[in-house]
């Protein structure tokens, strides 16, 4: 089973100010080529070329176990660890990885809307680029988890109250 889903958007769901463009979580064990093969051609990347997210866009990206490194144009080898979370931005070239002798677990949404643009910039976070250090297997984590379960079963059926599940989850960050 692929262990990310990835949400068609319509514009009704645009209107609305907050919708989900994906889930998923997965582990890359120790030597294990990264990324996965099966990721959409949209999100796939290589480590030479890295990547953008479209625009309205933005990711958590959270490390679960493991260690790895994340750069963007203007920083370079920035450490990740369990607890680790980075908040991807639209049209912010990065690139990611886990340390090839040791792997990571990770976990993530991809999210977009006006309401998005409006709490990822000052004075809600400093971004772009967004790395916190959150306690891992704490609230956060938690909950992330709990919401990827539920994208992954209903996100056809409830996309407006899963995509709100997502902006309380951001706005736990700010509290």
């Amino acid at each position: 089973m692929n262990p990310f889903l990835y949400c068609t958007v319509g514009e009704t769901q645009r209107l609305f100010g907050v919708y989900l463009t994906g889930a998923g979580a997965e582990e890359t064990a120790p030597g294990e080529p990264y990324p996965h093969d099966y990721h959409s051609s949209d999100y796939f990347f290589t480590w030479n070329k890295g990547r953008r997210l479209v625009a309205g866009e933005y990711q958590l990206l959270y490390i679960r176990a493991g260690r790895g490194v994340i750069e963007f144009k203007r920083d370079k080898g920035i450490p990740l660890e369990a607890g680790s979370l980075v908040i991807l931005h639209p049209g912010e070239w990065h690139r990611y990885r886990p340390d090839p002798k040791i792997g990571w677990s990770e976990a993530y949404i991809g999210i977009g809307g006006d309401h998005l643009a409006r709490i990822f910039r000052k004075p809600f976070f400093a971004g772009p680029p967004t790395v916190l250090r959150l306690e891992p297997g704490g609230r956060f984590e938690h909950d992330l988890l709990d919401l990827i379960d539920a994208i992954r079963a209903k996100t056809a059926d409830a996309p407006y109250s899963l995509a709100l599940r997502a902006l309380t989850l951001v706005a736990g960050l700010i509290e």
